[in-house]
């Protein structure tokens, strides 16, 4: 019987990034459905542990944003805190929501961390020498726009200078998961490494139940 999974992301780059992450680095077909906002993520996933559930596996990505703590806290309290550790999983979490499901999370970039889905793309961007000056100029760039003519929140200044850097790439501002495929990101990085063992360990949990 083929098992079911449901793969919940906030925005519609994040949901373009993980399908083809997953098939760049597994070699897995996987639908992954954008929410819209946390808020929306939450209350689908919520549904899911809080009653019967039609999935298998359920994958929860979201951005831990400034206050890590805070927004563990928030998943906690919505995926019911029987699930979910009082504190996040450095690796990523997978645990059982009832005798035969699992409930996967990743809080982007790195579980602990503040920071969004940009910031773990920065990381794992390709360092080869022409990527690495395309990266200085995009840093430089907005190093330069004086603080009242910018009009993005300085907490966006990451998602800035990524999508400033993607700008200047062979597809310009081309979405994360076409970046994927063209090459922008080092998907041998370590972080990758991470991020995508855990998908598998998440993935093959429910395998052979």
């Amino acid at each position: 019987m083929k098992q079911r999974v449901r793969v919940l992301v906030e925005g519609g780059d994040d949901a373009h990034f993980v399908h083809h992450f997953v098939n760049a680095t597994l070699q897995r077909e996987i639908k992954v459905d954008q929410c819209g906002s946390l808020e929306k993520l939450l209350a689908i996933a919520a549904t899911h542990v809080s009653k019967e559930s039609p999935v298998d596996l359920l994958v929860v990505i979201c951005d831990a944003d400034a206050n890590p703590a805070q927004r563990w806290k928030e998943i906690r309290q919505s995926l019911t805190e029987a699930y979910v550790p009082e504190s996040p999983v450095p690796n990523g979490l997978i645990a059982d929501f009832s005798r035969q499901q699992k409930l996967a999370i990743w809080m982007m970039p790195n579980n602990g961390g503040p920071g969004a889905i940009e910031d773990f793309l920065a990381e794992i961007r390709v360092r080869n020498e022409r990527q690495s000056v395309l990266a200085i100029h995009a840093k430089n760039s907005l190093a330069a726009i004086q603080a009242n003519d910018r009009l993005f929140a300085a907490k966006d200044e990451s998602k800035a200078e990524l999508r400033t850097w993607l700008a200047w790439q062979k597809e310009p501002g081309a979405p994360f998961g076409l970046a994927v495929n063209l090459g922008c990101f080092d998907l041998e990085h370590a972080s990758a490494n991470r991020f995508a063992a855990w998908f598998r360990r998440a993935l093959d949990s429910i395998r052979y139940q």
